[in-house]
């Protein structure tokens, strides 16, 4: 009984915070009932075919409080069973966020003592992992290797103070408000100071080493053995490109970088700790909330220009006076700072956009994969430009093929349309939000509200075929992009191979929309806007029809459906919330999620195993279209913004507490962590893939329908990490048996498995950005092949 009320109550928590989104994103429902026809019939999409009256805005009212007493008679809104009144958590501050919904600065579910223990924890496994990457460069005996090894040692070092100094304080970053972050816990440092610098350090020692590890550069190349069948870049001689000294070049550079994105947020939380300190011992009582948004970011980028110059002016002294290899040794002292102001941006932009979305370990992690994207694109237009450049002039972390070129177009091309279109997406959301009748020319709003998805549409288009696409035709040597990826269709393995691929994706995604059918929760159907989450109102005159029809009398279709229903209709579904087919298809939030999870598991190993670089633009293709898709959802571009918006609830949990929906992006990064870092290794292309394809899926359903024993001071339960444990172990085994994977080590493999299991149960951050990389980190610390 404890368990179900447990999964009751977050559920309960996942509903309340999907209705607040809804009311933030959408407005309330009494006065937004006009425009969205998809529940009143006054239009399609959201449409409102006439304006209301103030008669029929009476009429809306009366309808809806005789709605609020039909659900109150009908069936109670709490639970059975009222859950023992929660403690406050000295570690929780309540706040209203700036869309005036209510949020908790801090983690709300879980105890100071948990918090704390799950951080010590997290701390060892973390500090364990740069002793081992240090000792590690130590034994290469490569001077140049060497050299790094002060840098990381001073990271971990701020590390370290930063952890000390936020013992039961909130992370925050300069002139950013806490509910600015989803929440704060003792962790979050430690992802965002050290994890992306200790997978670029392995990555380092894999290129450099003299046998190359399972995190080197794949071998790529239609002339080349081996499943990445890919061209280069016309940028020289491409045999340049497999010179094993360039390739040490760009990961030394690439490990300056990350490093130098840690420093940066470690000196961003150290300021935003010791300012209002400092302002409290002298008696100032100056906050950020005070400030207006135009001044705050007039505050965040005075003080990210002094960052930017400081470092540079640092770097440049050591230089001075004999140390140029201490920090940043592969950098230039003007690119260090620009880096610098670049990553800082970035941050901004995640933390105003994506509000409540990100912990800092995941902002500093998203970030830091983001900025040398841009840093990539910025160097390669840079090297065409060039007169006579050299190989030296290009700084990139991986190999310059057309799969770089299209990964640059598809998400930094994406992402300058989200920034360019801003003012239009932005017109478009308060339009949605704001009532009809406040408006200036209510009479006008659908015409608005269609001149403003047209101006979207037609001014993203101009910039596909206007900017973007010229500028990967100029890369690629004057070739027609789309003529090329024609022709990289019929370039892999075999001329079939490629476009097989397609039509088994296509078919596994329609399997999946019917699914999806089956699954999504008919609470929606009978709700509006702004209260969709109360309880199905149900006749009682049909139910007792509904029963009274006997199982002789349905069709083939009918028995298939009653089968799906009982598969995955939730168990403890209230007997008057039956349909004619059996038990209402209320599937809980977590088994919807991990459905897709398994499913991406089909999607995405076989064409990992046969054909990686196709894998790898599918990848990026995906990532672009749910990023576009978002710009449809939350700014409610007409006529697929509403649409969008209750198709994505369906799926939200209590981590998706922002207006911004990111575990989709989030569950295709993880999957995608191998095929991006182009590693040699089959298996770790694959790793990402089974880690929340299999293993985090099995985990949660394992831990919620049978779990009896939890961790000591943990909700996880014991059975959950054996089954994460035994799911991942065995889906390897059967990747060996397929020959989908190389032989590996089966005491090496165990050791990746447990410990993935620990960091899954210990962490509070997002499994599906969280979990793939750590897999990376130690399936180069200890090798499988």
């Amino acid at each position: 009984m404890q368990q179900h009320l447990h999964a009751r109550r977050k559920e309960n928590i996942a509903n309340t915070s999907f209705a607040a989104s809804t009311n933030a994103l959408y407005g309330s429902g009494t006065e937004l009932r006009a425009w969205d026809g998809a529940f009143d019939g006054s239009g399609s999409d959201g449409e409102a075919s006439t304006v209301p009256s103030p008669d029929a805005h009476a009429s809306r009212v009366r309808r809806t409080k005789r709605r609020a007493s039909v659900v109150q008679n009908t069936r109670p809104m709490e639970p059975r069973r009222p859950f023992p009144k929660r403690q406050p958590n000295p570690l929780a501050k309540t706040t209203m966020s700036v869309d005036g919904v209510a949020s908790e600065d801090m983690n709300m579910h879980t105890p100071k003592s948990v918090s704390r223990l799950g951080g010590i924890l997290e701390a060892v496994f973390f500090f364990a992992l740069v002793a081992a990457v240090v000792y590690k460069m130590y034994r290469s005996g490569n001077t140049l290797i060497h050299a790094k090894i002060p840098e990381l040692l001073l990271l971990a070092m701020f590390c370290a103070v930063c952890f000390a100094t936020h013992w039961g304080a909130p992370y925050i970053l300069w002139a950013t408000r806490v509910q600015y972050l989803r929440k704060s816990v003792m962790s979050d440092g430690l992802y965002a100071l050290l994890l992306a610098p200790i997978l670029v350090s392995l990555m380092m020692l894999d290129a450099m080493a003299a046998q190359p590890g399972p995190l080197a550069p794949a071998l790529m190349g239609l002339d080349t053995p081996g499943a990445w069948r890919v061209k280069y870049l016309p940028l020289g001689d491409p045999y340049q490109w497999r010179d094993p000294v360039w390739i040490a070049w760009t990961r030394r550079v690439l490990m300056d970088k990350v490093v130098l994105y840690g420093t940066v947020i470690g000196i961003h939380v150290c300021a935003s700790a010791w300012h209002p300190r400092r302002n409290k011992t002298h008696g100032r009582h100056f906050t950020v909330e005070s400030l207006s948004k135009a001044k705050q970011f007039a505050f965040f980028l005075t003080f990210a220009l002094c960052v930017s110059i400081g470092i540079g002016v640092a770097k440049w002294s050591l230089g001075a006076l004999g140390y140029p290899t201490i920090l940043y040794g592969d950098l230039s002292v003007w690119k260090t700072s620009a880096d610098t102001f670049l990553f800082q941006c970035v941050v901004y932009v995640f933390t105003r956009v994506a509000r409540q979305n990100f912990t800092i370990g995941e902002l500093g992690i998203a970030s830091s994969l983001l900025t040398p994207l841009l840093s990539e694109a910025f160097s390669v237009t840079a090297y065409k430009l060039a007169q006579r450049p050299s190989m030296y002039d290009l700084s990139v972390a991986r190999a310059p093929t057309a799969l770089m070129a299209f990964q640059h177009a598809l998400i930094i091309g994406i992402a300058l349309i989200g920034l360019l279109l801003s003012p239009v997406l932005a017109l478009s959301r308060v339009l949605a939000q704001r009532p009809t009748h406040r408006l200036r020319w209510p009479d006008k709003r659908n015409m608005h509200r269609r001149l403003l998805a047209l101006g979207f549409f037609v001014i993203a288009a101009v910039l596909v075929f206007g900017t973007i696409s010229p500028w990967v035709s100029w890369v690629l040597g004057r070739k027609n992009p789309w003529i090329y990826l024609a022709r990289f269709m019929l370039e892999g393995p075999y001329l079939w191979s490629r476009p097989a691929l397609l039509l088994y994706w296509g078919t596994l995604c329609n399997i999946a929309l019917l699914s999806l059918q089956l699954m999504v929760n008919r609470v929606w159907q009978f709700a509006t806007v702004g209260d969709q989450i109360p309880a199905l109102v149900k006749r009682r005159a049909q139910n007792k029809k509904a029963k009274a029809k006997s199982r002789s009398t349905l069709t083939a279709s009918e028995l298939a459906s009653t089968l799906a229903a009982s598969q995955f209709a939730d168990p403890h579904t209230d007997p008057e919330e039956e349909t004619a087919l059996g038990p209402t298809l209320t599937v809980s939030v977590n088994g919807r999620r991990k459905f897709f999870h398994m499913l991406a598991t089909f999607l995405f190993v076989p064409a990992t195993a046969w054909d990686p670089a196709f894998m790898a633009l599918g990848y990026n293709s995906a990532f672009s279209l749910f990023l576009f898709l978002e710009y449809l959802r939350y700014c409610a571009v007409y006529p697929v913004g509403a649409s969008l918006h209750f198709l994505l609830s369906q799926f939200l949990d209590s981590k998706d507490t922002g207006l911004v929906i990111v575990s989709h992006l989030y569950l295709l990064a993880g999957c995608a962590a191998g095929i991006w870092t182009e590693a040699r290794s089959p298996l770790l292309l694959q790793l990402g893939t089974i880690i929340l394809g299999v293993g985090d899926a099995c985990a949660s359903i394992v831990g919620r329908q049978y779990g009896r024993y939890h961790w000591p001071m943990s909700a996880k339960t014991i059975e959950g990490t054996a089954a994460f444990f035994i799911s991942v172990l065995s889906s390897m085994f059967l990747l060996r048996i397929l020959r989908m994977v190389e032989p590996f080590n089966v005491a090496n493999m165990t050791i990746i498995s447990l410990l993935l299991a620990f960091v899954e149960g210990v962490s509070e951050q997002n499994d599906n950005l969280i979990l793939p990389v750590v897999g990376l980190v130690l399936g180069s610390l200890f090798p499988v092949s």
